[in-house]
């Protein structure tokens, strides 16, 4: 099985920001090179990067 360690986008840093400023959000980026989204998730977290996405949890959508 792959793990994101075995993907040199998601491996690199800069490659991997790159990427995700490109793309925008993990799944895409997932579904580019062809793991799962789970993986470019962990391999954020390695670098320390952050998806440029914030998403707002069910319970609070709709408060106003």
């Amino acid at each position: 099985m792959r793990t994101w360690k075995d993907i040199p986008e998601l491996c690199d840093k800069e490659r991997f920001s790159t990427l995700l400023a490109e793309e925008g959000s993990f799944a895409r980026i997932a579904q580019r090179v062809g793991c799962d989204r789970m993986s470019v998730r962990r391999a954020a977290q390695a670098h320390g990067v952050h998806s440029p996405y914030f998403v707002v949890p069910k319970f609070l959508r709709g408060r106003g």
